[in-house]
């Protein structure tokens, strides 16, 4: 009777901890590996020539001071003597390119560690897409189990319950054998 209960229990959690099958059927979201090297290489391409364009040793003094905080007209000027500095606008619009750079750079952050974290996706190129859906699956197979979990455990608490009741039960009854038998 212990035997079967714990078989149930190990198999119970060996299923939560198993990855469903469906969860690898994803090979219409995955990249060819043409495609991800084309991606790559044209990533790498256009960060070559945003490096070259935008540079720290190709500003000069002024055009780095105005680039470290919100200036005026009159104070651009100042800095960069009127000719060849960055305008305010330009300058808002570099701050707001930096920006935007270092937002994508956390969201692929981001999603480098959700693949991290989700089994079967570590080694696979996936889309983002195909990545929140297979992260979508896991949330909902991951709650499927627990609920699972959770409803053995009651199960098992009402069983021990029971068995408890059961040993009271003899124990007594042994008692009560015993008070009698002399």
């Amino acid at each position: 009777f212990l035997n079967a209960t714990t078989e149930r229990v190990k198999e119970t959690i060996a299923r939560a901890n198993a990855v469903p099958m469906e969860f690898y059927h994803t090979e219409f979201l995955e990249y060819s590996k043409e495609t991800y090297e084309k991606k790559m290489d044209a990533k790498r391409n256009k960060r070559k020539r945003s490096t070259a364009a935008h540079h720290p040793s190709t500003l000069s003094p002024a055009q780095i001071f105005l680039q470290q905080g919100d200036i005026t007209d009159e104070e651009s000027d100042i800095a960069g003597g009127g000719t060849g500095a960055l305008s305010n606008a330009e300058l808002r619009r570099q701050i707001h390119i930096q920006s935007e750079q270092k937002r994508r750079a956390q969201i692929k952050d981001g999603f480098d560690e959700l693949r991290k974290h989700l089994p079967g996706c570590n080694s696979k190129k996936m889309s983002k897409a195909a990545l929140l859906t297979r992260t979508v699956q896991q949330i909902q197979h991951l709650k499927s189990m627990q609920s699972e979990l959770l409803a053995e455990v009651e199960r098992l608490v009402q069983e021990n319950e029971a068995l408890k009741k059961f040993q009271h039960g003899i124990l007594q009854r042994q008692a009560m054998e015993k008070m009698y038998s002399f």
